[in-house]
């Protein structure tokens, strides 16, 4: 049987959609798999200071209806999706 995004938001998982709006300047991109039992897995790329994104990521595991969550880091740092504009000089 097929998630809608209805369903899932019924089920409490509105609350990690909310979070990934709060969070928008951090939220790069979501993965979202339909997987048995009518339960989903959902990957979310973020970006930003280390601190930040353990307070995103307890945040979005502490939501009803999430069953596991674990927050992986890497160095790589990402080209900057949305970039300040140019500096102009007078």
């Amino acid at each position: 049987r097929r998630h809608t995004r209805s369903r899932l938001l019924s089920r409490g998982l509105g609350d990690v959609y909310k979070r990934q709006h709060e969070y928008v300047d951090e939220v790069i991109s979501t993965l979202n798999v339909n997987l048995e039992h009518k339960q989903s897995l959902q990957v979310i790329l973020v970006q930003g200071p280390a601190d930040r994104l353990k307070q995103i990521a307890d945040s979005m595991i502490a939501c009803r209806g999430v069953i596991t969550g674990k927050l992986l880091m890497s160095a790589a740092i990402l080209p900057p999706v949305h970039p300040l504009p140019a500096e102009t000089t007078a």
